[in-house]
């Protein structure tokens, strides 16, 4: 478990709780404060992306993320003390650990232009982008056991505390910013992991071409098509298991391991289709990253259309359309994050920064747009387009233009 899957487990470990952690006798929320608390690590995130950026060019992406991780390993581990001195303290380290995360971003693409084969780096994106899956497949299950177990809520933030510092201290140790340094690096190796690129390695991240980066079309394509990407991810990933429980009456338990199985289908379609991106025949590189993008948000689309339509009472195939979607949306990081890559290069670590920003101005919008659609999360007013009600009319058009608007970005 890498430390990116770590540091999504730490922000996805209240989610999967939430309902046990502010119904319990000894804390209340409210629902602004609940929201707060689901919006916090996306603030952090925004808001610590700017350190990343300029930290990136003073520190080695190994300092940096060893840093970042100390934080969210801390963070993690003091909620459930920091959470009998009030709302705020508890806001406080959700906060941290959403700032700690935004490093994860640009880390993942400089690792990957460092270390990986030019031939094979949608095979090493695509192992790396895992973390996506890994962190919520770990944190859900063994979040929705604890949560109800003698246990507690407290050990679910322990154990993600202690094993993210266990995995950043790891991480520290193994990990060199460049293979030039490494002593388990033979010459042979080195010299197959930097054919075809311009080695730039120094004990600093080389100075990033702002202005010629905001300039290029091509970037631009990239961070136009993660708007869509991430718009349809978010919305899944962070109401899933809330649809799980509370529109298809699901138990915390089984909300937890339902969440888990798209997840391991979007590993298996990443494992499978990075290869495939790198050397598939049919088509050259540039189709090839262009077909994935429209594959991943094309399945979300047609998810997002056939919850819209679907009986209320058809249970079993909402959460067919879920899975599918959370599935195939592994398919992005072979499309606009592969993208990004052979575009940047060397740079890689900026795009994909602003690419963070993106995810985490999507993630506060969602809410928003959630509990003014949703407000009592029930089926009905989630997907039911055949309403008489003239306020659920005017959800509905609403529903109906974000739907468009999805289609328009992708």
């Amino acid at each position: 478990m890498s430390d990116e899957t770590a540091q999504m487990s730490n922000t996805t470990a209240q989610q999967t709780c939430e309902k046990f952690y502010s119904s319990a006798k000894t804390y209340y929320f409210t629902r602004t404060q609940k929201g707060l608390l689901f919006s916090a690590t996306a603030i952090g995130n925004l808001i610590g992306t700017y350190p990343v950026i300029v930290l990136e060019e003073k520190l080695s992406i190994r300092k940096l993320f060893t840093l970042f991780g100390m934080i969210s390993a801390i963070s993690t581990s003091l909620i459930p003390w920091l959470a009998n001195f009030g709302f705020e303290f508890l806001f406080a380290m959700r906060f941290l650990e959403g700032f700690a995360y935004a490093s994860a971003y640009p880390t993942l693409g400089t690792i990957t232009s460092q270390w990986s084969l030019l031939a094979d780096s949608g095979m090493y994106m695509s192992l790396i982008m895992c973390h996506l899956q890994i962190g919520p497949l770990f944190t859900m299950p063994v979040s929705g056991a604890l949560c109800v177990s003698s246990f507690g809520w407290p050990a679910t933030y322990y154990i993600h505390g202690v094993l993210t510092l266990v995995i950043i201290i790891i991480f520290y140790i193994v990990y060199r910013d460049s293979p030039k340094i490494h002593k388990n690096v033979s010459s042979k190796e080195l010299s197959k992991i930097e054919f075809g690129k311009e080695v730039t390695y120094a004990k600093r991240m080389p100075k990033v071409p702002h202005s010629a980066i905001i300039r290029d079309i091509s970037i631009w394509g990239v961070w136009i098509a993660s708007i869509g990407g991430t718009l349809g991810f978010q919305i899944f990933f962070q109401y899933g298991p809330v649809y799980l429980n509370e529109v298809l009456n699901f138990t915390v338990e089984k909300a937890g391991l339902a969440s888990a199985l798209p997840m391991i289908f979007s590993i298996i379609v990443k494992v499978l289709a990075g290869p495939l991106s790198d050397h598939a025949a049919c088509c050259g590189e540039k189709a090839r990253v262009m077909l994935f993008t429209f594959i991943s948000q094309g399945f979300m689309i047609g998810c997002f259309i056939f919850l819209a339509l679907i009986p209320t009472n058809s249970a079993s195939l909402g959460q067919i359309a879920y899975t599918a979607a959370i599935a195939f949306s592994g398919l992005n990081c072979v499309g606009v994050i592969k993208s990004a890559q052979l575009v940047a290069r060397q740079h890689t670590h900026f795009v994909l920064s602003i690419l963070s920003i993106i995810s985490c101005l999507i993630i506060l919008i969602i809410p928003l747009f959630v509990s003014l659609v949703a407000p009592d999360n029930t089926n009905e007013q989630c997907f039911n387009f055949n309403s008489e009600s003239s306020d659920d009319k005017t959800i509905n058009i609403i529903k109906i233009l974000i739907i468009n608007l999805y289609l328009l970005i992708i």
